[in-house]
């Protein structure tokens, strides 16, 4: 179903859905993430939002899509920075990492763009089913959407994962609307 994308449609610029990192870094501050954690970007495209954590101080950044060619246009940009790593991955198939191997992981319309897809229950669970196995047990998942909570919530608070989920709103940059987002 991935395996398709393709990253034409983003042109020459870098492309960010819904938030910029400046607009949720507060989130991360309130959080407590440290700078050391091992962060997890799912479809990731070509947003600059790892890279300003990164000039923001976090040091262990991996980024995944299912484009190979977002991730050859961002390993090509990033090459000389090597705490942004680009991997092409299927967010629904994560076996190339190990159980509890992240403290965060963070979600940024991947959950959105998998439910507008045909047989999303199915990718959905399994999508979720690999983050719930990959985070550490004390780890946080931050889902940035721009869906109403009570169309996320069902997703997120299944009681196999054990997550609490508490609800953060910010405006969107130039929209003046709210993007909701979901954390463990």
């Amino acid at each position: 179903m991935f395996s398709t994308l393709s990253c034409d449609y983003f042109e020459e610029e870098q492309f960010d859905w819904h938030q910029k990192w400046y607009g949720v870094k507060h989130i991360f501050t309130e959080l407590d993430i440290k700078n050391d954690a091992k962060i997890l970007n799912v479809g990731c495209g070509t947003s600059k939002f790892s890279e300003e954590m990164l000039d923001s101080g976090y040091t262990d950044i991996t980024n995944i899509d299912a484009s190979s060619a977002c991730i050859k246009k961002m390993k090509e940009i990033y090459k000389d920075k090597p705490n942004l790593k680009y991997m092409l991955m299927n967010v629904c198939d994560m076996k190339e990492f190990k159980n509890a191997e992240f403290d965060l992981i963070i979600d940024k319309a991947c959950l959105d763009s998998i439910v507008c897809s045909e047989d999303s229950l199915k990718y959905i669970e399994e999508m979720l089913s690999e983050v719930s196995r990959i985070l550490k047990s004390e780890g946080t998942f931050v889902v940035i959407s721009h869906a109403q909570p009570t169309y996320r919530l069902g997703y997120l608070q299944k009681q196999d994962y054990k997550w609490n989920v508490t609800i953060k709103t910010v405006k969107r940059p130039m929209l003046g609307i709210v993007s909701k987002y979901f954390l463990r």
